[in-house]
């Protein structure tokens, strides 16, 4: 099995497009000042689950999944809510993957969990999405700018990661 450790913040929902779901949001209301970001959940910029994903992340974790076939693992903090509630939102917000785990709630290091997760399986094949500097010396680690979460560059690194003998 190829699978995907996926943090969400910074990876899926980039500050850029959160900025940009924002100022529309305050164009469409007329709002000239800051407002707090939890008092709207209009389904554009929030649900009940938080900030929406900006689209062209989630269209690059797509394609990745269906090159791959790979699953998701989530390391995000995201975690905390649960492997059912995650996968409600993927179904209700029409997500792609299958999430299949989360890292340790016992464990605070993510790498951690990571290797622990990594060592007691046995992975055809794994690579680790994330916006923080978790493992820069690692092969399989992919830093992702968190302005502008997961892109062109960050899919083709993770695809020759989890397809290593595939030709683009």
């Amino acid at each position: 099995m190829k699978v995907i450790f996926l943090d969400i913040d910074g990876v899926l929902n980039s500050q850029d497009n959160a900025n940009s779901l924002y100022m529309d949001w305050m164009a469409r209301n007329k709002h000239t000042k800051p407002y707090d970001y939890d008092g709207f959940k209009d389904g554009i910029y929030k649900d009940k689950y938080g900030v929406m994903f900006d689209q062209r992340c989630v269209r690059w974790l797509q394609l990745l999944i269906n090159y791959t076939d790979a699953k998701i693992i989530i390391s995000s903090d995201w975690r905390k809510s649960g492997v059912f509630s995650i996968q409600q939102m993927l179904k209700e917000r029409n997500l792609p993957g299958e999430v299949i785990a989360t890292t340790s709630l016992l464990e605070d290091d993510r790498l951690c969990s990571i290797k622990i997760l990594v060592s007691m399986n046995d992975f055809e094949q794994y690579v680790v999405l994330d916006d923080i500097d978790l493992a820069p010396n690692e092969m399989r680690f992919i830093k992702v700018d968190h302005n502008y979460g997961l892109n062109r560059i960050n899919y083709l690194d993770a695809l020759s990661i989890l397809n290593p003998l595939h030709q683009l």
